[in-house]
C-alpha cells in the first residue's frame, strides 16, 4: 500500500477513489472574542465568536454534503482545532456518521508547527482507517491527495513569541511536497498575516495559491460564505474531473492573498 493507499483484490470488478478532507480551525484566544462585545469568552459558550460560528456552520455543511449521494459515498472528513497543540474534534470518517463536532479546548497560542506536524503523522493512519472502513471484496480502492482547509485569524505564534518560518515551513512542505501531496487552502480572517497564509497555501503551478483573506465583510455572512466555498470545492473535486490542483473560488467578502516578493 502506498502512502495514498490502495487495496487491490485479485480480480477487481471496479476501481473507486476516496477523498480525505481536513477542516483545521484556529482555536486561539482571538478566535474566541465575542464579535458584539469584543471580550474573550470565558464561560465555555462560544456563542457569537468566529470559533462558535464555524463549528456550527461546519456541522451543518457536513449534513448537507451527506445529502449528495456521490460526495457522501466517496468523501471522509476530519475536523481539527489547534492552539498550543492539535485537537481532534471529529475523527476522519465518512459522511454517513453523525456530524457532531467536539468543543475546542482553550489554548494561548497559534502553533502552526504542531498542527502541521500532526497532520503529516496522522495522514497515513487516516488512510488505513478509510481503506479498512470502505473495503469491499470486489473493488480496487485508492485515495486521492487530501484537501486541508486551514482557517485562522492570526499568525504563527508559540512559546510566547512569533514562530519563525524555519520552525513550521518544513512540516508544511512535508505535507504538500512530499509523498502526501496535500492541497492546502489557507483562509485568513481579519488581522491574519497575509504572507503566512500564502506560505501555508498550495495551488496550481504558475498560478495564484489557494490563500484567501477577509476584506472587511460582516462576520456572520463571512463565515457562512467561507463554509459555502469549502462545500463547493469539496463537491467539485469529487464530482468533476478537477481532482488535481483545483484553484478554489474566492468567497464573498474575501480576496486572494499574495506573497508579495514571493510571486
Amino acid at each position: 500500500m502506498t502512502l495514498h493507499g490502495r487495496y487491490a483484490p485479485d480480480s477487481p470488478a471496479a476501481v473507486r477513489r476516496y477523498y480525505l478532507v481536513y477542516l483545521v480551525l484556529d482555536a486561539s484566544p482571538s478566535m474566541r472574542v465575542d464579535l458584539g462585545t469584543g471580550e474573550v469568552e470565558r464561560s465555555g459558550d462560544l456563542g457569537n465568536t468566529y470559533l462558535g460560528q464555524f463549528t456550527r456552520l461546519i456541522s451543518r455543511m457536513l449534513r448537507e454534503l451527506s445529502d449528495n449521494p456521490v460526495v457522501n459515498s466517496l468523501t471522509s472528513v476530519g475536523v481539527l482545532a489547534f492552539h498550543q497543540r492539535p485537537q481532534i474534534l471529529r475523527p476522519m470518517s465518512d459522511l454517513a456518521r453523525p456530524q457532531v463536532i467536539g468543543m475546542p479546548d482553550r489554548g494561548p497560542y497559534t502553533d502552526y508547527a504542531s498542527v502541521l506536524r500532526f497532520l503529516v503523522a496522522q495522514y497515513p493512519r487516516d488512510v488505513r482507517a478509510v481503506l479498512t472502513e470502505r473495503h469491499r471484496p470486489d473493488e480496487e480502492i485508492t485515495t486521492a491527495r487530501p484537501w486541508v482547509f486551514f482557517i485562522t485569524d492570526g499568525r504563527p505564534y508559540a512559546q510566547g513569541r512569533p514562530q519563525r518560518d524555519d520552525e513550521w515551513l518544513p512540516h508544511r512542505n512535508a505535507l504538500v511536497d512530499g509523498d502526501i501531496g496535500a492541497r492546502i487552502v489557507a483562509i485568513g480572517l481579519p488581522n491574519a498575516n497575509e504572507q503566512a497564509l500564502w506560505k501555508v497555501a498550495s495551488g496550481p503551478p504558475g498560478r495564484p495559491r489557494n490563500a484567501l483573506i477577509a476584506d472587511g465583510a460582516d462576520s456572520s455572512s463571512l463565515a457562512a460564505s467561507i463554509v459555502a466555498a469549502i462545500k463547493r470545492s469539496i463537491t467539485a473535486s469529487v464530482t468533476s474531473a478537477a481532482s488535481g490542483n483545483l484553484l478554489i473560488d474566492v468567497p464573498r467578502g474575501m480576496r486572494r492573498a499574495t506573497g508579495n516578493s514571493h510571486e
